[in-house]
């Protein structure tokens, strides 16, 4: 199902590429590259090949952090105080 999703995005725009992978508990589950580098050049686009991330990094930046806070919040806000009362740091 991925495999064919993906494929008809390439085909919606002939003229980029993109790779696409997914990992599930550490192992690799789907891995999938298509469409043009730079079509100019008939340069494919590959598992190998480079791109710029720029600003989507920083979406999925905050989405981890919303993650980690939500699932791990109580643990860490418990073993700051424990920190604190330990060595009387981050006091405000």
């Amino acid at each position: 199902m991925i495999p064919k999703i993906f494929r008809k995005l390439l085909e919606a725009d002939e003229d980029h590429g993109a790779a696409f992978a997914v990992y599930h508990r550490g192992e690799m589950m789907v891995n999938l590259a298509g469409g043009y580098a730079d079509k100019q050049l008939h340069r494919v686009w590959t598992l190998d090949t480079l791109s710029n991330l720029f600003s989507v990094s920083q979406g999925i930046t905050a989405i981890v952090v919303a993650l980690l806070v939500d699932r791990y919040w109580g643990t860490f806000a418990k073993s700051l105080v424990k920190f604190e009362r330990f060595t009387g740091q981050f006091r405000t």
